[in-house]
């Protein structure tokens, strides 16, 4: 069994808590497209918040537990689906959890709190395409990626570009 690297990173017991949780759809083979996170991660400053649209259990949370703040926001534990046990996010010491779809977060008073300049969002293989020219109206520093496509806006969008062209180019690492 292959494990990802954001399975390294987790104490035991935190992924066994979490992946056993409710009706979890992750593992430690596959705890998102960590590429996308570890590539922002190289490239924006850790006095930066990470705001992650989409964010689903968080596992990404742990690549940025020394940065100002990490914010996941996603409503799959308020979808009231018939017969269907929310998984338990995870977290760490500077992680909030906003339970709420991305539109509505983009209008709450916890994003006008945000100082814009100093915040980075990810929306990261969230199949909301409707939303996506909301995000970047809204946002200075972003990513948008679905399906190896990316809009990236503000700091160090070229870099950044440039780090998941190739990670996508070179096959080995997939």
């Amino acid at each position: 069994m292959k494990i990802c690297k954001l399975a390294t990173m987790w104490d035991k017991d935190i992924i066994r808590r979490c992946l056993n949780s409710g009706d979890a759809e992750l593992d430690s083979e596959f705890m998102g497209f960590e590429e996308i996170y570890f590539t922002v991660a190289k490239h924006i400053p850790k006095d930066f918040t990470i705001v992650d649209l989409g964010c689903y259990m968080a596992a990404q949370s742990i690549i940025f537990k020394d940065y100002k703040k990490y914010i996941g926001v996603d409503c799959y534990d308020i979808s009231n689906i018939e017969g269907y046990t929310p998984p338990i996010r995870f977290s760490t010491e500077n992680t909030e959890h906003y339970s709420m779809t991305i539109q509505n977060f983009l209008i709450s008073n916890d994003m006008k709190k945000l100082d814009l300049d100093k915040t980075y969002f990810i929306m990261s293989y969230v199949p909301a395409h409707e939303v996506t020219n909301q995000v970047l109206e809204q946002v200075k520093h972003g990513l948008i990626s679905y399906c190896g496509e990316h809009k990236i806006k503000g700091l160090n969008a070229d870099k950044i570009k440039q780090d998941l062209e190739d990670w996508y180019n070179d096959k080995s690492k997939w």
